[in-house]
C-alpha cells in the first residue's frame, strides 16, 4: 500500500518553534534621559561587560559616536550617576566610558568623581567588602580617566590630579593620581612637594611585569632538573578590557 498521501507533520508551535533560550550576561538597561546619547551609554555599558570580537567591535564603535559630542556624553553620564548612589559598578562603568572618549569636556566630572569624599561604611551582610571600597573602585577609574588627559597634554588634568594627591583622605587614591602624574611626565620634585613625607616611596612604584613575579629555582632542583631554570605566572584564557566592582560573598559564595 502507498502512503504517499500521508500527512506531513504540523508545524511546531508555541515555545518549541521559538530559538533556543540564550543567557544574556548584561540585559540592556534605561539611560535617565530618552535620546541618542542615553540610547549609545546604554549600548556601551553593555558592550564593555561582554567578551568576544563582537562586543569589542560594538564597543569601539559606541565610543566613536559618543565622541561626536563628549559634552552630551559627560552630561548625561552626570545625570545617570546622580540618579545611581547605590550602584557602584554603574558608575564605574559610565566613568570608564567617559575615559575611553577621552576629551576634555569630560575633565570636569571625572575631576568631580576623583576629589569626592568617600564616607565610610559598615561592611554589607555577606561581603567582605564595605560600600565604601566599592566607591573607591569608582573614584580610581575617574583618575585613570584624567590620567588619559593629562598624558595627552591636557593641563588642567595634571592640576585636577595634583590635587587628588593633595587633598584626598585615602592613600589608596593619591597613589594611582601620583602614577597618572608620572606617566603624564611630571617632574618628581613637583609632585613631592605635595606629597606627606611618609609617603614620598609611591614615587618608586611601578607596575610588576612578568620578570618581576619570575622565580628562579633553587640550586638543588636545578640539579634534578637542570632544563627547568625558572617558573612564571601562565596567562588567563582570556584577558578582560576591564571589570566593574562586584561585592563577595564572606560565606564561601560569590
Amino acid at each position: 500500500m502507498r502512503k504517499d498521501d500521508a500527512r506531513s507533520p504540523p508545524p511546531p508551535v508555541g515555545r518549541e518553534r521559538s530559538k533556543p533560550d540564550v543567557f544574556d550576561a548584561a540585559p540592556p538597561m534605561r539611560a535617565p534621559v530618552d535620546n541618542e546619547t542615553g540610547w549609545l551609554l546604554a549600548r556601551g555599558i553593555r558592550a564593555i561587560h561582554l567578551t568576544g570580537d563582537e562586543a569589542e567591535r560594538d564597543s569601539a564603535h559606541v565610543i566613536g559616536l559618543l565622541r561626536r559630542d563628549p559634552r552630551a556624553a559627560a552630561e548625561v553620564v552626570e545625570q545617570w550617576i546622580d540618579q545611581s548612589a547605590g550602584d557602584a559598578s554603574l558608575r564605574w562603568s559610565l566613568l570608564y566610558l567617559l575615559s575611553e572618549i577621552g576629551d576634555s569636556a569630560c575633565r570636569d566630572l571625572l575631576g568631580r568623581q576623583a576629589l569626592r569624599r568617600i564616607q565610610e561604611g559598615a561592611t554589607a551582610r555577606g561581603r567582605c567588602e564595605q560600600e565604601s571600597d566599592f566607591d573607591e573602585l569608582v573614584s580610581v577609574m575617574a583618575i585613570e580617566g584624567l590620567g588619559r588627559l593629562a598624558k595627552a597634554g591636557d593641563a588642567e588634568s595634571v592640576s585636577l590630579l595634583t590635587q587628588v594627591v593633595e587633598r584626598q583622605e585615602r592613600r589608596s587614591l593619591r597613589q594611582p593620581a601620583v602614577a597618572a602624574l608620572l606617566a603624564a611626565g611630571v617632574a618628581r620634585a613637583n609632585i613631592e612637594r605635595v606629597l606627606p613625607e611618609r609617603e614620598r616611596y609611591l614615587l618608586g612604584l611601578r607596575d610588576a611585569n612578568e620578570d618581576d613575579l619570575r622565580v628562579d629555582l633553587a640550586h638543588p632542583a636545578r640539579e634534578k632538573k637542570p632544563f627547568r631554570r625558572a617558573t612564571g605566572p601562565r596567562p588567563p584564557p582570556t584577558t578582560l578590557r576591564g571589570s566593574a566592582p562586584a561585592g563577595r560573598c564572606c560565606e564561601g559564595g560569590e
